[in-house]
């Protein structure tokens, strides 16, 4: 894993008022971690919480807040960790992906990549087939039927 510093802008999700802070870009991190002063300087407020396994295999708690991020001149929602006095602040693997960016550890930069879709692109379904709960009846009210890939056994 490869962690450098970057500059990240955050703001509240009005994005009126934005504020700088310098982060380190940590793949192995799932949140976006920024200081406590900063968000509540900033009026974002604890809305959730989440368990996270550090580094030492301790678990914690932190509390999450919702805050635009600006990075590369773009600007996203994010989930936020309120990062406590002492703590890095860190640029994790939700916001990367979120801007479709990834790590080239090598020059240490961010670069960007196109984001991951697995559909295979549009399904049609076919109401009132003979697949369907419906019996071929045309039937609106009942739901399509799943792709066999994802049936279960008994459907």
């Amino acid at each position: 894993m490869s962690t450098f510093p970057v500059t990240i802008e955050v703001s509240d999700l009005q994005a009126v008022r934005w504020q700088a802070v310098d982060v380190l870009v940590d793949t192995g991190t799932t949140y976006t971690k920024v200081p406590r002063a900063v968000l509540r300087g900033l009026g974002i407020v604890p809305r959730d919480m989440s368990r996270a396994r550090i580094a030492n295999g301790q678990v914690i708690q932190s509390e999450i807040g919702h805050a635009m991020i600006r990075l590369q001149s773009r600007e996203h929602p994010n989930p936020v960790t309120f990062g406590e006095a002492g703590e890095d602040p860190l640029l994790g693997s939700i916001t990367l992906e979120s801007f479709s960016l990834a790590v080239d550890p090598v020059n240490r930069r961010l670069v960007p990549v196109e984001a991951l879709e697995m559909g295979e692109g549009p399904v049609q379904y076919e109401w009132g087939s003979g697949d369907t709960p419906g019996k071929g009846r045309g039937d609106s009210s009942v739901r399509p039927p799943l792709p066999a890939a994802i049936r279960a056994p008994s459907e």
